[in-house]
């Protein structure tokens, strides 16, 4: 089997029957990424987020410093947030350590709590 530069392959056992499944590259979905003017969060994304924290609408808004009214548009899915509002959002988020991430080629997206890494016991024992 040839690989081309821009598409991996991966085998998926299904069942015991291996089929073969096309994927873009991680440069292909890297430059991809890089393209986009700014990241859209997902009404799910938004409800995903604000758990994480235990957040109300009220507390998101005033974190954000944007109205409850428009969190509970942008997580029903009334409307698409405006660059300006995600980006209000993905900073709040961002300085609570919550981050975003979308993996478009596999049809995932998703949150997740970043914690601190603690320090390795090699490093408490030198101080």
């Amino acid at each position: 089997m040839t690989h081309k530069n821009t598409k991996s392959f991966l085998r998926v056992v299904r069942s015991g029957a291996c089929r073969e499944q096309t994927f873009p590259s991680l440069n292909s979905v890297m430059s991809n990424f890089a393209s986009h003017q700014f990241q859209m969060i997902a009404p799910e994304q938004l409800r995903a987020a604000r758990g994480l924290l235990d957040w109300t609408r009220t507390e998101l808004a005033k974190a954000a410093n944007l109205s409850p009214e428009t969190i509970k548009n942008i997580e029903h899915g009334t409307f698409r947030p405006s660059e300006t509002t995600c980006d209000s959002l993905l900073h709040t988020f961002t300085r609570h350590n919550v981050e975003f991430f979308s993996l478009p080629f596999l049809n995932v997206r998703g949150v997740v709590l970043v914690t601190p890494k603690l320090p390795s016991d090699t490093e408490a024992k030198k101080s």
